[in-house]
């Protein structure tokens, strides 16, 4: 019920317009539906993410790469929120 409302109050503050709605919107999306670390949503770049492509390549621990699975709600939050910066 915490999620649903987390992301109805997200939903309903881009009703609002602007772009940091946007942005928060891709950011959860992304941290919810990709299972990536904290850390690796803030040190992603913006080009890492292909609307394309439907996981990531991460350089993990190690120095090994690893792919990361990206839902399609998170691709299209992250679609939506590049044609606005």
């Amino acid at each position: 019920a915490q999620i649903d409302a987390l992301f109805a109050e997200i939903e309903r503050r881009k009703m609002l317009g602007g772009s940091l709605p946007l942005r928060l919107a891709a950011l959860l999306e992304l941290l919810y539906g990709s299972g990536l670390r904290a850390s690796e949503l803030v040190s992603l770049p913006r080009h890492a993410i292909r609307t394309d492509r439907p996981f990531l390549i991460l350089a993990g621990k190690g120095g090994k790469e690893r792919l990361v699975p990206i839902s399609d709600r998170a691709r299209a939050a992250v679609a939506e929120w590049a044609v606005h910066v």
